[in-house]
């Protein structure tokens, strides 16, 4: 395994235990016994470490949901809604970090989309659903998918897949004159 990557997957672990705001570099690099400098090598910066680690999670993620591409673009997204609402109880800081991380803001103003393979697969599926309310979708359902995982997460509400289900439907279903 190449260091870069080692170094992304201890990332990951120090972020599954203690959470990424208080991430050292220096307790990092100690644990893979390299020094800040060797880190240096391979990662411009801290950003630069979350933003390839967003983007290997956001990779592994969207391959657990193990998709099946004969499936209609709702049945896919229903499955990646259902799968990041079960994941956020198990990985809470994974996903917390997935989708709050400050590094992660490149995503968002279009810099580094293609690399975040979730979000990829969010929007390509909405754009097959939808594509004239491509934008007003994806808005809908990347606030729901994370506002309803936040709720989960903080034990506001339990995991309801029936209640990801309709909303879903009624976010599609609005606009499509043929339901």
């Amino acid at each position: 395994m190449k260091t870069e990557d080692k170094i992304i997957q201890q990332t990951i672990a120090v972020i599954d235990d203690e959470g990424y705001k208080t991430l050292s570099l220096r307790k990092l690099t100690k644990s893979l016994n390299l020094t800040t400098g060797a880190f240096y090598k391979h990662f411009l910066s801290k950003e630069d470490l979350f933003q390839q680690t967003a983007q290997q999670l956001s990779k592994d993620f969207i391959q657990s949901v193990n998709l099946n591409d004969t499936d209609s673009a709702e049945t896919q997204l229903l499955q990646i809604a259902d799968k990041f609402c079960r994941e956020i109880k198990l990985h809470p800081q994974r996903m917390d970090f997935l989708f709050f991380n400050p590094a992660i803001n490149f995503v968002y103003s279009n810099q580094g989309t293609s690399q975040f393979q979730f979000l990829e697969k969010v929007k390509s599926l909405i754009k097959e659903i939808d594509p004239s309310r491509e934008q007003e979708l994806f808005l809908q359902i990347w606030s729901f998918i994370q506002g309803y995982a936040y709720l989960i997460n903080n034990n506001v509400t339990n995991y309801d897949a029936n209640l990801v289900k309709r909303t879903l439907k009624e976010f599609v279903g609005r606009g499509n004159s043929n339901e």
